[in-house]
């Protein structure tokens, strides 16, 4: 059997990568949405007890509550770092056996913190979903009904991911509508069906 070929879907928050997700699916390509992965690890007892010993308080009735970690993790660097410690090798490993499993040739990963993550060398292609700044904000604003404060704060923590457009093979500009961000993508992805 072929290894899989690992392609990242990365940009930052509010760039677009959901919809290029969406489209590739609509094409049969095969997503993984780390984000999804990442809410299931909540519910698995394992995980839950790492966070619950790291961040006591967010440990209420037998679960974590997501809404108090999250203000935890918003408000101070290094609670982030120590969170997104525990959880990146766990969701990368889950990611791997899903890849393995489908038997593939080529798998796409939806992965919000890929710089952070340190999980650059994991893919054999990387696609950056470039968007203008404002676009980025006023889509964040209505999609999570965020105020601007929010929304700048979350596009701060995430401000080194656009390290990724320098070491990217492929950059989607997702700066008009969905017609055109469609031809790019499928453009793309029939490219890379080619060279693989």
């Amino acid at each position: 059997m072929k290894p899989n070929r690992l392609v990242a879907i990365a940009g930052g928050i509010g760039s677009g990568k959901s919809t290029v997700s969406r489209i590739l699916i609509a094409l049969g390509a095969y997503v993984i949405d780390t984000d999804e992965i990442n809410s299931s690890l909540l519910k698995d007892m394992y995980y839950i007890k790492k966070v619950a010993e790291a961040f006591p308080s967010v440990y209420i009735n037998g679960e974590i509550n997501k809404k108090k970690l999250s203000d935890i993790v918003l408000s101070d660097n290094n609670e982030m770092a120590k969170l997104n410690k525990m959880a990146h090798s766990l969701i990368m490993a889950l990611v791997i056996e899903e890849a393995k499993n489908s038997n593939k040739d080529i798998v796409f990963v939806e992965i919000p913190l890929l710089i952070a993550s340190n999980m650059e060398s994991v893919f054999d292609y990387i696609w950056y979903i470039k968007c203008e700044y404002n676009y980025r904000i006023e889509r964040v604003m209505k999609r999570d009904n965020l105020s601007i404060e929010r929304v700048l704060q979350l596009m701060e923590i995430q401000k080194n991911e656009v390290k990724a457009l320098d070491i990217a093979d492929t950059v989607i500009v997702n700066d008009m509508d969905e017609k055109h961000l469609w031809t790019q993508v499928e453009n793309n992805y029939n490219e890379l069906k080619h060279i693989i």
